[in-house]
């Protein structure tokens, strides 16, 4: 799942979430997600179809017929599952797409 910073979030160490970062806030608990979220600190980001993001369309037909639509379910989907519906030899090569589509997907605005 991916958030929204709405208002600055300190992490300590000197390290500062901005307002208007899209993250995954990997380093929480679901738990402490939802205490975010219910403070209005972050929103939960609706994900996009694979279908519209640039080079996905091909895959994300193949995709859809497994029920995998939204680029968070394929992030989050078993490699060897994506290896198996995409005819991909390589794990290699589920990983980078996965990697290239989070960059896609998780904004870094200006300190400030």
């Amino acid at each position: 799942m991916f958030f929204r910073v709405q208002r600055k979030l300190d992490r300590g160490k000197g390290r500062t979430v901005y307002a208007g970062t899209i993250t995954r806030l990997a380093w929480l608990t679901p738990d402490d997600q939802q205490r975010l979220v219910h403070c209005g600190a972050v929103t939960e980001v609706a994900p996009p179809p694979l279908r519209i993001l640039p080079g996905w369309k091909v895959r994300s037909e193949k995709l859809r017929t497994h029920g995998i639509t939204t680029a968070i379910q394929f992030l989050e989907a078993d490699n060897a599952l994506l290896q198996d519906i995409l005819n991909v030899k390589r794990e290699a090569t589920i990983k980078q797409w996965k990697a290239g589509l989070e960059l896609q997907l998780v904004a870094k605005p200006q300190s400030g």
